[in-house]
């Protein structure tokens, strides 16, 4: 089976997020994750798209 190319933006944030957060452990990678990814999933749940750049305004979205 081929090894499929990861993207070069995948490469990027996966580099920024170990420079950044150093997880030493299956916990500590546990709790980058969920520090990252509960306010998106909140903010999805709740109808509101998260900004793409820093300054953009929430859009809302219709459930």
């Amino acid at each position: 089976m081929a090894k499929s190319k990861r993207e070069e933006k995948s490469v990027e944030l996966e580099n920024q997020i170990l420079e950044n957060y150093q997880p030493k452990t299956v916990e500590d990678m546990q709790n980058v994750l969920k520090d990252i990814f509960d306010p998106m999933f909140e903010a999805m749940l709740l109808g509101w798209a998260y900004p793409l750049q820093e300054n953009s305004a929430y859009i809302h979205l219709k459930v």
